[in-house]
């Protein structure tokens, strides 16, 4: 009975917390490397990720510094959360998380099934 409130005192009971299981995340190309998008998607889909869209090429290149980017959408808490996790897991601290711009939300460019859409930059190492 003393954990539940506790639990309740600091509000964790509307914590979100990052997930990796069944988070589609679409996995894009920003730098001149063969194949590096592909390769990153399978290491998340090793790991629980579900493709949100096929591995592509950044609509501009040379992308010099990745970025992570969320869908600010109904789910934009949870996507963010998942967002920093893929980010401070798989590629570092230092990678900016943010929202997804508009120019990036054609279908053109990336799949609207992605609720969390990495760019690879020039920094990454694979």
């Amino acid at each position: 009975c003393r954990h539940e409130q506790q639990v309740n005192a600091d509000g964790g009971g509307g914590e979100v917390v990052g997930q990796k299981r069944g988070v589609l995340v679409q996995v894009l190309n920003g730098t001149f490397t063969p194949g590096l998008a592909g390769d990153f998607q399978l290491t998340l889909e090793d790991e629980g990720y579900l493709r949100g869209g096929e591995p592509a090429d950044a609509p501009e290149k040379p992308i010099v510094d990745t970025i992570v980017y969320f869908r600010n959408d109904d789910h934009a808490a949870q996507n963010e959360a998942d967002a920093q996790l893929l980010a401070e897991d798989y590629l570092s601290a230092d990678v900016p998380v943010e929202k997804l711009p508009r120019d990036l939300q054609g279908e053109d460019v990336t799949d609207p099934a992605a609720d969390v859409v990495v760019i690879l930059g020039e920094d990454f190492e694979a």
